[in-house]
């Protein structure tokens, strides 16, 4: 089984597709990954390629525009990783931005973990809703991951359900 997979939903994003993979390529601590580009009905051939910019990552194509919640479950729906991730199509990934959530969800007790995600002027993301759960900061010298993303975009991690 592989270790982790990104799941990325792309919706006619040939401006930052290209670099949130270009990114997630090298910045990727495990070599055990696939990556996921679910696209959702693209109009300018953004999710052509895809395997051309970084050797693991694959095209799933949609004739239409699913939305980005079903994108995010039909990528769930194929992805072989013990582990999942959802990354924005139009995020940039720190270096060895997975380690530290891998390492949080070898945890029994942790079942969902996430980076830390900054606007584009490098300030921390705020929530946006007040119900949002308490978050567990890596702890014992583990360094927070940070994802760089556009203000509105969010990422997520979580631990594969057992097959």
């Amino acid at each position: 089984m592989t270790e982790l997979s990104v799941v990325l939903v792309n919706h006619n994003g040939a401006d930052c597709l290209p670099k949130t993979l270009l990114a997630l390529a090298p910045n990727t601590a495990t070599e055990d990954v696939e990556c996921l580009v679910v696209d959702s009905g693209s109009a300018d051939g953004s999710w052509e390629g895809v395997e051309g910019i970084w050797e693991k990552a694959r095209s799933l194509r949609f004739e239409e525009n699913i939305g980005f919640c079903a994108g995010c479950n039909r990528g769930a729906e194929v992805a072989q990783g013990r582990l999942l991730a959802f990354v924005n199509f139009d995020g940039e990934v720190e270096p060895d931005w997975d380690a530290p959530l891998r390492q949080l969800l070898d945890d029994p007790a942790v079942a969902i973990a996430t980076g830390v995600l900054l606007t584009g002027d490098g300030g921390e993301s705020k929530p946006q809703d007040s119900r949002s759960p308490p978050t567990r900061r890596p702890t014992d010298g583990m360094k927070a991951n940070r994802v760089r993303h556009f203000p509105t975009a969010q990422s997520t991690s979580r631990r594969r359900a057992a097959r």
